[in-house]
């Protein structure tokens, strides 16, 4: 449904609940790579590569 449409309803269209409950393979390295994004470490491309030491196993999209 367009945007225009949802603007016609009368009523409120609920938004579905996500299938994959938020689950994410960064789920076990949230609390580090938060850990290090706020101490100022920003350097995505390092710290793919620590967690990827640590064990994370994801393809890497350039």
């Amino acid at each position: 449904m367009t945007e225009e449409g949802y603007l016609r309803n009368s009523s409120f269209t609920e938004r579905r609940q996500r299938s994959d409950s938020g689950l994410s393979l960064l789920n076990p390295y949230h609390d580090y790579l938060l850990q290090r994004w706020n101490i100022g470490y920003y350097n995505t491309q390092e710290l793919f590569e620590e967690i990827r030491q640590a064990g994370y196993i994801a393809i890497r999209f350039s």
